[in-house]
């Protein structure tokens, strides 16, 4: 923990703003009507959540331990009486759907590149709120997990701080690190064969252009119409996952693995890497809102009757 109190109250201003900005958003998302429709902004809603819940906690959890030990210390309590600390009990569900939140937003858009049709006809908004449900029930499953490997393990005492990375025994630990890891691994890895995909899809979308543009007669039928505008949506919004996804894997992924693993020695600045997952959830909000024309077009409507 940095004890420099200028940079604990920027990064506590900013991760706070973050959770902030992120909360209309996700009230947007889940309470308009008019995006009732775009069951695929319903796990973008997730992402944010937990991305504001976990940046609200963290700046409290910063503030918190450099209010009450502002020089630090040395004061050691048994692992138990931290386990149910509120900031360790948040930080275990957040750093988990973190990397879940990715798998799900990815295996989603493969779903829609690879089985449009299924997509349309049978994913739902429910389906979609059924799958976070999922989720935080595995974490659940998850916390009692540990909490038996905690207390059947031998005592130990931990820094009054309460470290998350310190208060499981090393097997629940390296556990929860390397699940959290692999899932992000697989939401980010996924996006190779839904690249290629995309590709694929532009290049046969280029060649009807062409071959339309050379025909003699035109079918202009309104529910061709309205899947083709719906399939380049799907495309878009592919892409604009594509562009997270690269965000994690350079904000999120590979920072987990160097604060974790030591990668190339640089968990010296385990620090500076720990602040690039509070840019990859500003940036990632950013895209997603900008890129998504309903969700822009809702949130520019809201301003403007604010003003």
């Amino acid at each position: 923990m940095s004890t420099n109190p200028t940079e604990q109250t920027v990064v506590s201003a900013i991760a706070i703003g973050v959770a902030v900005i992120n909360v209309p958003v996700i009230v947007l998302i889940f309470v308009s009507p008019s995006l009732k429709k775009c069951k695929e902004l319903v796990l973008i809603g997730g992402v944010c959540g937990v991305d504001a819940v976990q940046n609200l906690f963290n700046a409290v959890l910063t503030l918190d331990r450099f209010i009450s030990f502002p020089n630090g210390t040395d004061l050691m309590v048994p692992a138990l009486a931290c386990f149910f600390k509120y900031y360790v009990f948040i930080i275990f569900y957040t750093q988990i759907m973190v990397g879940i939140m990715t798998f799900l937003v990815s295996l989603e858009r493969c779903i829609v590149v690879f089985f449009p049709i299924w997509y349309t006809v049978s994913y739902t908004r429910t389906t979609a709120l059924l799958m976070m449900l999922g989720s935080l029930i595995f974490c659940f499953i998850l916390h009692i997990v540990c909490y038996l490997l905690l207390v059947s393990a031998p005592p130990t005492n931990v820094s009054i701080l309460c470290y998350a990375s310190s208060v499981y025994p090393p097997l629940a630990s390296n556990l929860l690190t390397s699940l959290r890891i692999s899932i992000s691994a697989i939401g980010i890895g996924l996006y190779v064969p839904i690249t290629l995909r995309i590709c694929q899809l532009k290049v046969a979308e280029y060649k009807r252009v062409f071959v339309s543009s050379k025909s003699s007669f035109s079918s202009t039928a309104n529910a061709k119409k309205e899947a083709e505008a719906q399939r380049k949506k799907n495309i878009r919004f592919s892409v604009t996952i594509g562009m997270t996804c690269l965000s994690d894997l350079i904000l999120l992924f590979i920072p987990d693995i160097i604060i974790n693993y030591d990668l190339f020695g640089l968990h010296a600045y385990h620090l500076f890497f720990a602040r690039a997952g509070l840019i990859k959830t500003v940036l990632n909000l950013f895209i997603y809102t900008l890129r998504h024309n309903e969700l822009r077009k809702e949130v520019m409507t809201r301003l403007r009757l604010c003003h």
